[in-house]
């Protein structure tokens, strides 16, 4: 599925009684969760009330699997864009890794968890 990528409030707008989505230039096939986990990293709503409106919108009641697939996905992506020359572009960055790179490994440790089980 083609997802935005960088799906966070700050390319978010509301017109004309819709919401649109700017800024596309990143936009690649991935899980479409990923742009949720995006969104949810960005929101001032609560993790657990985004994914319980998505729930609810979707009719999917068990997304908590596939959004931590999405997060996995998404994260290693930024990931590899900053080490791949995004920190030229985007020198702050560099302070960003550090927490990226232990989203991921916890998204990890969960998906790990839950095929245990």
């Amino acid at each position: 599925m083609l997802t935005h990528n960088d799906y966070h409030t700050k390319n978010l707008i509301y017109t004309g009684g819709h919401v649109r989505i700017l800024d596309w230039s990143e936009a690649y096939v991935s899980p479409h969760l990923g742009d949720l986990y995006c969104l949810i990293r960005s929101a001032e709503g609560s993790r657990k009330q985004i994914v319980s409106a998505y729930e609810q919108a979707s009719g999917d009641a068990n997304v908590h699997w596939q959004l931590t697939i999405g997060a996995v996905c998404w994260l290693m992506e930024r990931i590899r864009y900053f080490l791949d020359g995004g920190i030229e572009e985007i020198p702050i960055a560099k302070e960003w890794l550090p927490d990226l790179v232990n989203d991921l490994l916890m998204h990890c440790e969960m998906l790990k968890e839950w095929t245990k089980g």
